[in-house]
């Protein structure tokens, strides 16, 4: 049996939506038309509203990963190793029982 530590979990098992570039151009047409909002969008693709507003402008997702960059330089924004902790423990347990499942 594989560790967790040898184990990858491939797109089959990769919780993050993506969103193809078909449907990127259909929520950029979509928005076009003024006939929906953020939210609208969101709920229908099951993204948040934060990846529709980064799809129709891109420029905001350059200044947030800016943004991001420059608090951690700044010691902003991080987390603690107590937060660290518990989130990797989350994701360890998460890619145990798929290897406990046999699916990877």
């Amino acid at each position: 049996m594989k560790t967790i530590a040898e184990s990858r979990v491939g797109e089959k098992h990769d919780r993050r939506y993506k969103l193809s570039q078909e449907m990127r151009n259909e929520i950029v047409q979509k928005y076009a038309t003024k006939n929906y909002t953020y939210k609208q969008l969101a709920a229908e693709y099951g993204v948040t509203r934060q990846t529709i507003m980064f799809t129709i402008n891109p420029i905001s997702k350059d200044n947030f990963k800016k943004s991001v960059q420059k608090n951690r330089a700044n010691k902003q924004c991080t987390l603690t190793s107590e937060q660290r902790r518990i989130i990797m423990n989350e994701h360890n347990r998460y890619k145990k029982s798929l290897i406990m499942k046999g699916e990877i």
